[in-house]
């Protein structure tokens, strides 16, 4: 489960305001009793965790709403219920840190856009105002990738006008080749589990040319550092891997996420509100 982070605000067309989305999940959500939201045929609601990390499920039984509902149910019982069967409700986890949060979201649990329309709601956000939620991105330049320490995972993409694209697709098998019917090619290396493939993959880096539209590496910046999505010479979305299984778990897991990525995040969270 992949974690990635966002900056948290309300914006008018004039404007970007801070949010305390700490604060009004707990008194207007958790406090409240005023933890489901219906969209469209299904439901979403929230429960706190642990410290600033909530659970956001999505269903489809308006049973399991009702419960949730009642003020005779506790958390930990709700949290029973859903673990005790995993086709019941379906959980993403939010970190909030000030104005920033971090999102996991498994296979089936609610997105980005639905945790917009979740916590707009609940929020009480007045017009013109709107909840919105920016991706942080990171921009890794070509040095930035050669001084990385662990390199996994690399997938180049090759666009249609390179002179590698054709003599790929024929090594492939492909003597019929029609450029114009193709954007590109994306060719990925794979290492055997937790092995270190940063020499190949740094010479690759180094002899790309400009039929290349970017360079995907999952790589660490440091020994003690977390394996984390860089892209080159394209900005990408900061993110880290989760591996935690339980609730309590995974929010310990994305704390300490965000404490070794706080310079990474911070440094983008800066840059996004200058920007905008």
């Amino acid at each position: 489960m992949k974690m990635n982070f966002y900056a948290a605000f309300q914006q008018n067309d004039k404007e970007m305001l801070p949010i305390d989305l700490v604060n009004g999940l707990s008194e207007l959500v958790i406090k409240a009793k005023n933890n489901a939201l219906e969209v469209d045929d299904y439901f979403i609601f929230a429960h706190h965790i642990s410290r600033e990390c909530y659970l956001i499920t999505k269903t489809y039984d308006s049973d399991l709403v009702k419960r949730v509902n009642k003020t005779t149910l506790s958390v930990d019982e709700i949290k029973n219920v859903l673990g005790n069967d995993e086709t019941l409700a379906f959980p993403s986890f939010l970190l909030i840190k000030d104005g920033i949060i971090g999102y996991a979201c498994t296979q089936h649990g609610p997105r980005v856009r639905e945790l917009e329309i979740y916590l707009s709601s609940k929020m009480n956000i007045e017009p013109p105002y709107k909840l919105r939620l920016g991706p942080l991105m990171r921009d890794v330049t070509k040095d930035d990738a050669l001084d990385m320490e662990f390199i996994g995972r690399t997938t180049l993409r090759v666009e249609s006008g390179s002179k590698l694209f054709s003599p790929l697709l024929r090594a492939a098998g492909v003597e019929t080749i029609e450029e114009e019917l193709l954007d590109g090619l994306e060719i990925t290396i794979k290492p055997k589990r937790l092995r270190n493939i940063s020499n190949m993959s740094k010479e690759l880096i180094r002899n790309a040319d400009d039929g290349h539209s970017d360079i995907h590496l999952k790589a660490k910046e440091y020994a003690a550092d977390l394996l984390t999505d860089y892209y080159l010479s394209n900005k990408g979305h900061i993110s880290a891997n989760i591996y935690k299984s339980t609730n309590e778990e995974i929010a310990e897991e994305m704390d300490i996420c965000f404490i070794k990525m706080k310079n990474v995040i911070m440094k983008s969270y800066k840059d996004f509100c200058e920007d905008e």
